[in-house]
């Protein structure tokens, strides 16, 4: 618990989207224009027409892809999902006169993404084929947890800082000036400290044990010259595993799977890696099993994609004196990561409060408000992350190795032809290494079938006739004279 606290204190591209309420927008301009002629009622109506099916169309790209909006099906749907924009969504509106005597209008959408994305799939879009639609067929390995607690637990636990004190004697009985000293509890080593400031050289608990005397000796004459300060109390968060019921986490499920994610739910997965303990995701990054579960539970067992790792911290307050109500505070971060690359595409923080008539109904409250925005966040960090490596590749670190330790310069050089030629390859093949066990390089590949494509553009060369080749992830591997380790 002490870790998460220490992690949430210190902690997200195609279209802007901004936060209102309890969840995410899309904004997206469009223009549209229309000639003048003698009923110039009938000019704005068509333009303001046409610049909604443009802005939807914008919207459109920025969900499913560059160039999504100018499919003939979709074209198709444009008219129809225009009618669905109330003027509530317009959020401007500009209107001019051009050089060519049209009537031209440009005006700024903004809607509820999980509304645009139900319209689209309404419309049969996502589905119809568009290869930049099945940026959202993933499947994502859910692992995070769920804190309720309270802001302080005065019994059972050592403070976070036990009392600071200050001590002032200015009425010249004393060559003592100023003494502070602060008692607490370092949270890091569980270590108790004292810290201990004063302006004479003798030692600070005689000049402390001084002063006082000199202070209470002084009386009357010189009270205002002695200054006496003692402040306060401060407890951390009660320390409490992981709640049996993850509202957060119900709550990312539902919208994930609104923007057509696969969300796996780690619990079986743990509990079989695991069989008879209660691992917390704290506990689970502190272990050393910890990379290997994630390539065991992520890619073996769950198959994902990405995997999604959560944390949420949902504080019950009280009740308020004014309104009777109950006071929840929430704030939960998640970390999105691919599973080919290894790399993280998003990581969300958010903070929000609810209020309730019990506790657990302000947890819930504080919880939908939680997810909803995150999981939108995720939907679309993975989406625009499919989107880009569809668009422009993706990263590939790529072996040749002799088993035999004899990679000789001649099939190091035509391995190398041969990437060059592949189809799928984006950009430059980038060297790494070469020595007489391997050759190493980076590439940057489109496409879903790395190994094949290779194999064709290397056909005609015997040397890899009988080649062996392993994937995992982005990282392939391909062995000269016998099957890969």
């Amino acid at each position: 618990m002490k870790n998460i606290l220490s992690a949430l204190l210190v902690l997200g591209l195609f279209f802007p989207r901004t936060v209102l309420g309890d969840g995410a927008v899309i904004t997206a301009v469009g223009t549209g224009k229309a000639p003048i002629g003698a009923d110039i009622s009938l000019a704005r109506q068509q333009s303001f027409e046409a610049a909604k099916q443009n802005a939807v169309a914008t919207a459109i790209n920025a969900t499913l892809g560059a160039d999504a909006a100018n499919d003939p099906a979709v074209q198709d749907k444009l008219a129809a999902m225009a009618l669905q924009i109330t003027n509530d969504m317009i959020v401007s509106q500009e209107s001019d006169r051009d050089a060519a005597n049209n009537y031209v209008t440009t005006l700024t959408l903004q809607m509820d993404d999980a509304f645009f994305t139900e319209l689209i799939q309404n419309e049969g879009i996502a589905s119809a084929g568009n290869a930049s639609s099945n940026a959202n067929k993933y499947r994502v390995l859910a692992i995070m947890d769920e804190y309720f607690t309270t802001p302080t637990d005065q019994q059972g636990q050592k403070p976070l800082k036990e009392v600071v004190e200050y001590h002032s004697d200015q009425s010249g009985a004393s060559d003592y000036r100023g003494h502070f000293k602060a008692h607490g509890t370092d949270m890091a080593s569980g270590s108790d400290y004292i810290h201990d400031e004063g302006t004479t050289a003798r030692d600070s608990l005689n000049a402390s044990s001084s002063a006082s005397a000199s202070g209470a000796a002084s009386g009357s004459e010189h009270k205002n010259d002695v200054v006496d300060y003692k402040s306060l109390v401060e407890y951390q968060p009660r320390d409490v595993g992981p709640a049996a019921q993850d509202y957060t986490y119900a709550q990312i499920v539902d919208v994930a799977e609104r923007f057509d994610l696969t969300i796996v739910d780690n619990s079986a997965i743990r509990s079989r890696y695991f069989p008879g303990k209660q691992m917390s995701l704290n506990t689970l990054q502190d272990s050393e099993k910890w990379f290997d579960y994630i390539d065991n539970a992520a890619i073996k067992m769950a198959k994902a994609d990405y995997v999604m790792l959560g944390t949420a911290i949902i504080v019950d307050n009280g009740r308020n004196a004014a309104t009777g109500l109950c006071e929840c505070d929430g704030m939960v971060t998640v970390n999105t990561f691919s599973t080919r690359g290894g790399e993280s595409i998003g990581t969300d923080v958010q903070t929000q409060s609810a209020f309730g008539n019990s506790p657990d109904q302000c947890r819930a409250a504080v919880a939908k408000k939680m997810g909803e925005v995150v999981g939108s966040d995720v939907s679309h960090h993975i989406a625009n992350y499919a989107k880009l490596r569809e668009m422009y590749g993706q990263s590939y670190n790529v072996e040749l190795v002799s088993l035999r330790g004899n990679l000789t310069g001649r099939t190091a050089d035509a391995f190398l032809d041969a990437l060059d030629a592949m189809r799928g390859r984006q950009g430059e093949v980038v060297e790494r290494s070469r020595d007489r066990k391997s050759l190493q390089v980076t590439v940057t590949y489109k496409g879903n079938r790395f190994t094949r494509d290779f194999n064709s553009a290397s056909s005609n060369i015997p040397a890899f006739a009988n080649m062996d080749s392993t994937v995992s992830g982005n990282t392939v591997r391909f062995c000269l004279e016998g099957t890969c380790p």
